[in-house]
């Protein structure tokens, strides 16, 4: 089967074809067999940005000022017929107590910041890539590059312990985040690892300095300041939450592959 026709005419389509492949010390992808694990395909729903209601406890969500947030995925470039938005991630659902204390919270940071939008705890990501276009024509060497190098990369863990509040480069939208810590080099060389298939797919690359990080509600514009200032004001605790990395998330289009982390087993 035509790989791009096996995702559809869309960046909404679905699979890529399985298979192996494995990157030569210099890079480049041989099109031998291996034993590396071929991706797994994950069915999900097309990650969307919910009302922040759905975050609140019943009787929280009746009492909480009507906010109209886009229903539609923010994309970070225009949708070109032939194109694929790929990213890559670590999967990082918030657990049951983190996911209280959020509940909680979040009612008083919207009382002080009313554009204040939660994002769904259940499919939270730590990311370890931009979103970004591809070429149909680059789907099967990106995702058997990626799968070669999650291999090569040893599971490892991070604890997210702290908020902290961060935009995105064009300072569109501000974001409450959960900062991870522990992981040190680890977290770096994943991705570095990730950058270094995105730039031989003429890819842009992650941030030079990255924070590793879970997104927990966003507000519209250039609102970092205004979030810092509430998040100042507020005394928001959190329980632990301790995320053990054994695979990459590789999300193209609406497919979603799980690359397991192989280090040196």
């Amino acid at each position: 089967m035509d790989l791009v026709a096996s995702y559809g005419s869309s960046p909404s389509g679905s699979a890529v074809s399985e298979g192996s492949a494995h990157v030569e010390d210099g890079g480049e992808l041989t099109s031998h067999e291996s034993k590396e694990p071929s991706p797994k395909r994950l069915k999900v729903e097309a990650a969307r940005l919910p009302d922040p209601s759905a975050l609140l406890q019943p009787d929280q969500a009746a009492t909480a000022p009507a906010l109209a947030p886009p229903t539609q995925r923010i994309r970070a470039f225009p949708h070109v017929e032939g194109q694929f938005a790929v990213h890559v991630t670590l999967s990082a659902p918030a657990p049951p107590d983190v996911t209280r204390a959020l509940r909680a919270a979040l009612p008083r940071l919207r009382a002080a910041l009313p554009t204040l939008c939660g994002l769904d705890l259940g499919t939270g990501h730590v990311s370890l890539s931009h979103t970004a276009p591809a070429a149909g024509s680059q789907l099967e060497s990106l995702l058997r590059m990626l799968t070669a190098a999650a291999w090569r990369l040893a599971p490892f863990a991070l604890d997210l312990r702290r908020l902290a509040c961060l935009a995105n480069e064009d300072a569109s939208l501000a974001f409450l985040a959960i900062e991870g810590q522990g992981a040190g080099g680890a977290f770096a060389r994943a991705v570095r690892a990730v950058d270094a298939v995105f730039r031989r797919h003429g890819l842009p690359t992650f941030y030079a300095e990255p924070r590793p990080h879970v997104s927990v509600a966003w507000v519209p514009g250039d609102a970092l300041e205004r979030l810092e200032a509430v998040l100042k004001q507020q005394s928001v605790l959190l329980p632990a939450w301790h995320i053990e990395a054994t695979e990459l998330v590789c999300k193209i289009g609406q497919r979603t592959h799980a690359l397991k982390l192989g280090g040196d087993r």
